[in-house]
């Protein structure tokens, strides 16, 4: 019994012995090998090695990073290609619009401004044209604008001629308020002419008559009375030469003396009711008295007066009136003997 015990004892620790040497064989080829292929020893985690895994989960996110800005880069330089090719196409100018013109053709303006169809918004030069219609005293430019997609508005005020002032030198066209358009122009029959003053000191694009003077003040509210009128009174000349005595000479060859240059408004008025009845009586020539005391009187060409008021008056001497036999005062003008 006592050897079956001794036996069992040695068989148990000679196992134990053997498992022993076996796992402290199988423990040193797994080392073994693990130091051939490079890898670490344990599969435990080790605390020296948290700076070299961070920076390799950086160095990933940065390529991710630089791939999605790459990306976006990309994106928009594709849509600004694409955006700068459509509107080579769509943006070209085909239409250029004028607003405010009175005289002057759409055509003329678009030439003065040196805008083109065809051109693309870009290179029209929207502020160069606006200064080349502003160097012209005739226009006052509000805007010059570009109107999606393919339109070009100008708004401008155009300042008309409304009479012409005959100096020795040369004829200056101004508009119903005074503003020199012109300092060299042409001598239009159809325009109202005013002698009796000088151009010196006049500058385009400038009014006359910055300093009062009561000559020019009568004169701008005649012109201006005109020309709100459309000229009804038929007045083709205005002589200021003589400031007490400021006379017109119509269409007709009636010379209309208003006196001194006050009270215009209302001369004028009475000028032109006064001139209406008498074209209605298709009556021409002679002498109407227009000097707002009273009614306006009428008097005809005496036949031995040679002057009836038609001849054009020198631009720096006044012609009298010439005396005539006492007028009727009446309701209307009217003709006496």
């Amino acid at each position: 019994m006592h050897a079956e015990i001794v036996r069992c004892v040695d068989k148990t620790r000679n196992g134990l012995t053997e498992f022993i040497r076996r796992m402290k064989q199988r423990g040193e080829n797994r080392k073994g090998s693990e130091s051939k292929s490079g890898e670490r020893p344990n599969k435990t985690f080790e605390t020296n090695n948290v700076p070299n895994i961070l920076r390799a989960r950086n160095g990933k996110r940065k390529k991710r990073l630089m791939r999605k800005r790459a990306t976006v880069i990309v994106s928009l330089v594709a849509f600004v290609v694409l955006c700068a090719t459509l509107s080579w196409f769509f943006m070209r100018i085909n239409e250029i619009s004028v607003t405010g013109n009175v005289e002057t053709t759409t055509e003329e303006i678009v030439e003065q401004s040196q805008l083109a169809i065809d051109k693309h918004v870009l290179f029209c030069g929207l502020g160069n044209a606006k200064k080349n219609l502003e160097s012209n005293p005739r226009y006052v430019v509000d805007s010059v604008e570009y109107v999606f997609p393919d339109r070009i508005e100008i708004t401008l005020v155009e300042h008309t001629t409304a009479a012409l002032i005959v100096g020795v030198h040369g004829i200056a066209a101004i508009d119903d308020r005074g503003r020199v358009l012109e300092l060299d122009a042409s001598d239009e029959p159809d325009e109202v002419k005013v002698y009796g003053l000088s151009l010196m000191g006049c500058i385009e694009g400038k009014t006359i008559g910055e300093e009062y003077d009561f000559r020019i003040a009568a004169l701008l509210e005649i012109v201006s009375f005109l020309d709100s009128t459309d000229n009804k009174c038929g007045i083709k000349i205005i002589d200021m030469s003589n400031p007490l005595n400021v006379y017109m000479v119509t269409q007709s060859g009636i010379r209309v003396e208003i006196g001194q240059p006050t009270e215009i408004e209302t001369k004028m008025e009475e000028t032109q009711i006064a001139l209406v009845e008498l074209a209605k009586a298709n009556i021409a020539g002679g002498t109407l008295r227009v000097y707002g005391t009273g009614r306006p009187v009428y008097t005809p060409v005496d036949a031995d007066d040679t002057t009836d008021g038609s001849t054009t008056p020198d631009e720096t001497t006044t012609t009298e009136p010439t005396q005539t036999s006492e007028p009727v005062d009446t309701q209307v003008p009217t003709q006496t003997s």
